[in-house]
């Protein structure tokens, strides 16, 4: 017989309606009452056994449970066959299942230490000597730049003095700068963090051949018109690719990276200790 229709006709399986599934789903329910899907035998499969993505439509959602319902019916008619069919005496299977547990309890083990041993905080001041002594090691895959982007009408008043603004190095006048560009530029943005090149080019709509390798770098300023608009960007600071990136673009990393040689520190020792333990019990 097809395993098709052994799963349609021979199995003890009820399935309930789904159609109305999510009907009253705002009302307050009793924690204790579960919304059963299917049945298989003596297990029992719920609504609440299963995570259902959010921001799902009714319609979504009903067919995707649908869907890990009928999944869910497979597995369990697999499990079925697999014990009818494979001799429980199996030596080569058992001892699978045995290492296969003894993996799972070690690993669910060694997460319990983890959340229980391991310092999981790393200062700042950590963080900044581990940058030091190995950041050379950190290399930019994309470009990184630090820049402004102004929008203004072609015919903005005082569009000289603007311009002086931008071009000077003086810090005393950007205060001045951005007050002018508050009354009378279209658009701007004067966040000044690192960022990557391509972020400015979705910003600006330009593409890489506008501004690209080859014609970038600190200090260098932009101008670009379009009808009666024009396009100033200025480039405060740039990266190139191959360049060692700045702390605060590689921080989050590591953090991660100190985090784990603390975890590989940790079970270093404690392997050790175990080992020496058992060497000393069978001596």
């Amino acid at each position: 017989m097809k395993f098709g229709n052994f799963l349609c006709h021979k199995l003890p399986i009820v399935i309930l309606t789904i159609g109305s599934l999510f009907y009253g789903c705002n009302k307050k329910q009793d924690s204790k009452t579960r919304t059963e899907l299917a049945h298989f035998e003596d297990e029992v499969l719920t609504l609440e056994d299963i995570m259902i993505p959010k921001n799902l439509s009714q319609q979504d959602s009903t067919e995707f449970v649908k869907k890990q319902t009928n999944e869910w019916l497979i597995r369990q008619a697999y499990a079925k066959k697999a014990f009818e069919n494979i001799d429980d005496k199996d030596q080569i299977l058992e001892q699978k299942i045995n290492e296969y547990k003894k993996t799972l309890y070690i690993h669910e083990y060694k997460q319990r230490l983890v959340e229980q041993k391991i310092d999981t905080i790393v200062s700042l001041r950590q963080i900044e000597d581990y940058y030091n002594k190995y950041g050379d090691e950190f290399k930019l895959t994309n470009p990184l730049v630090k820049a402004w982007v102004i929008m203004i009408p072609v015919s903005m008043p005082k569009i000289n003095q603007l311009m002086q603004y931008l071009y000077s190095d003086n810090e005393s006048v950007i205060g001045d700068l951005k007050e002018l560009c508050f009354s009378s530029a279209r658009y701007y943005n004067f966040n000044d963090d690192w960022r990557p090149l391509h972020s400015l080019l979705n910003e600006t709509s330009l593409t890489a051949q506008t501004i690209n390798n080859d014609n970038i770098y600190k200090g260098k300023i932009f101008s670009i018109k379009r009808n009666e608009v024009e396009l100033l960007i200025k480039i405060n600071d740039y990266l190139k690719t191959g360049e060692k990136p700045p702390i605060e673009s590689v921080s989050k990393q590591i953090k991660e990276i100190i985090i784990q040689k603390r975890k590989e520190l940790f079970f270093n020792r404690l392997e050790n200790e175990l080992l020496q333990s058992v060497l000393e019990q069978n001596k």
